[in-house]
């Protein structure tokens, strides 16, 4: 017989089960702010890590009050953020869809 599952479990079950979900619809990989900074800093040893994070939240509270891309799509938050520009995905890298590309999960709810 199975044992119930604790509610931290089940609650961390759930979010798993969310990042996948949108993984897979919408070609994002989630990433928090502070992750990206990290990788950002071990990639670009000379990033200032001050600054891209506070613009990373400047571009996530664009988001949050309905900013969006000069094309009509919503922002990319790490890719506006890292760029210094707002757009969407695809005016700012060109392509079409992402493809394991980062973002935050407060930007694809």
């Amino acid at each position: 017989m199975n044992k119930p599952m604790s509610p931290e479990v089940r609650a961390e079950m759930e979010k798993n089960v969310f990042i996948v979900k949108h993984a897979k619809v919408t070609g994002f990989q989630i990433i928090t702010i502070e992750e990206y900074v990290a990788i950002s800093a071990e990639h670009i040893p000379d990033v200032d890590t001050s600054l891209l994070r506070m613009q990373i939240q400047k571009v996530l509270k664009k988001y949050k009050t309905g900013v969006n891309c000069k094309c009509g799509q919503p922002l990319w938050v790490i890719g506006s953020g890292a760029t210094g520009e707002d757009g969407c995905f695809k005016c700012i890298s060109g392509m079409n869809a992402p493809d394991g590309d980062y973002e935050l999960e407060e930007a694809l709810k």
